[in-house]
C-alpha cells in the first residue's frame, strides 16, 4: 500500500552525479528494509550507508518519508514490469486463466522481494484507503484483457477493476500480516476472490479479438 505523500516531495536531480547520488540513497534504505520496517530506520542511517554527506542527502530528500515515497515509485515500476514480464496471454484460453497467472507473479515478486512487501503491503495503511499502485493495478490488467477481449461496456469498468485489484491486494497483505510473507493457501484466496468479484460483471466467456 502506498504511504501517505509526504508534503515536500522529493527532488529530482539534474546532472549526472546527483542521479547516482539519489540512487545510492534509494539503494541504501532498500538494503535496510531487507530487515527492518520503515519505522525503524531514520535518515541518518541511510545517507551513512549510502557513504553521502548529510548536506548533499537533505538536497535529494527532505525525511525518510520522501524516500518511502521514492521507493515506492521504483518498486511499483518493478512490480508491474515483474508481472506481463512471463505472461503470455495469447496462450490462454480464458480470462481467468491470464488473472490467476498475474496473480502468481505478483505473489512471486514480492515473496522475493522484501523491501518491495514493507513499503507497498505496509500494514499500517488503513485498509480501506485505494493507493496509487492500486488504481496503476486496475487500469493495467483492464488495458490487458482489453487487449485480447472484448469487455462488455460498463460506464464504471476501471472502478470495477481497480476495486478487484484492491482485493488481492487485501489478502497479499493479510498473508504478509499474518505469516511474514505470501502463502499458497492465501494466494488460492486472492485469485477466488479476483475473479468471483469480476465475474459479477464480466462473462465467463468472451469473445477475443
Amino acid at each position: 500500500m502506498i504511504p501517505v505523500k509526504p508534503t515536500t516531495p522529493a527532488k529530482r536531480p539534474s546532472r549526472e552525479r546527483g542521479r547516482a547520488r539519489r540512487e545510492q540513497l534509494l539503494n541504501a534504505a532498500a538494503k535496510l528494509l531487507l530487515d527492518r520496517d520503515v519505522e525503524e530506520i531514520t535518515f541518518k542511517e541511510i545517507y551513512e550507508n549510502a557513504g553521502i554527506p548529510p548536506g548533499s542527502a537533505y538536497h535529494f530528500f527532505d525525511n525518510v518519508e520522501s524516500i518511502q515515497l521514492a521507493l515506492f515509485d521504483r518498486f511499483a515500476d518493478e512490480l508491474f514490469e515483474f508481472m506481463i514480464a512471463s505472461l503470455d496471454p495469447s496462450k490462454r484460453s480464458s480470462w481467468m486463466e491470464i488473472l490467476d497467472n498475474l496473480v502468481d507473479n505478483v505473489a512471486i515478486f514480492y515473496n522475493t522481494n522484501a523491501a518491495a512487501r514493507r513499503i507497498i503491503l505496509n500494514s499500517k495503511v488503513p485498509i480501506g484507503q485505494i493507493s496509487e499502485p492500486d488504481k496503476l493495478a486496475g487500469q493495467k490488467t483492464e488495458e490487458l484483457l482489453n487487449r485480447y477481449f472484448i469487455l462488455p461496456e460498463l460506464t464504471n469498468r476501471l472502478e470495477i477493476f481497480v476495486l478487484s485489484t484492491k482485493i488481492v491486494h487485501l489478502f497479499l497483505s493479510i498473508s504478509v500480516i499474518l505469516y511474514g510473507m505470501i502463502t499458497k493457501e492465501l494466494i488460492d484466496e486472492a485469485k477466488t476472490a479476483f475473479k468471483g468479484y469480476l465475474k459479477t460483471y464480466l462473462p465467463e466467456k468472451m469473445e477475443r479479438r
